[in-house]
């Protein structure tokens, strides 16, 4: 344990502030990279995708709905913000992320 405000604090501190940067570099530049590369865009929902939404036994909460709709945007888009999944994750185990699944699959 260190001091807050002593010596080692501060390199710590400072040590830390340094590999934040470095990463938010790391993430610029590959959000740039991938900002010309064109990727693979799936389609929208097709009967099968309805048929199996049916087969999901439970209704879905608002947040659920916001986050399926969030996610199949971003599939279905040429620009992705890459932050739906992320901002969603608690969807993988429900309808909406098999959903997601269903449709890359088909």
């Amino acid at each position: 344990m260190d001091k807050l405000g002593g010596k080692t604090w501060e390199k710590k501190k400072e040590r830390a502030r340094k590999k934040v940067h470095e990463l938010a570099e790391k993430l610029v530049a590959l959000y740039s990279e991938q900002e010309g590369c064109p990727r693979f865009t799936f389609t929208p929902d097709t009967e099968l995708h309805r048929e199996f939404d049916g087969f999901f036994p439970y209704d879905e909460t608002p947040d659920q709905l916001t986050a399926i709709a969030d996610i199949k945007r971003d599939m279905e888009s040429e620009k992705t913000d890459g932050q739906a999944p992320l901002r969603r994750c608690g969807v993988r185990q429900d309808r909406g992320g098999n959903a997601c699944c269903v449709q890359g699959c088909v």
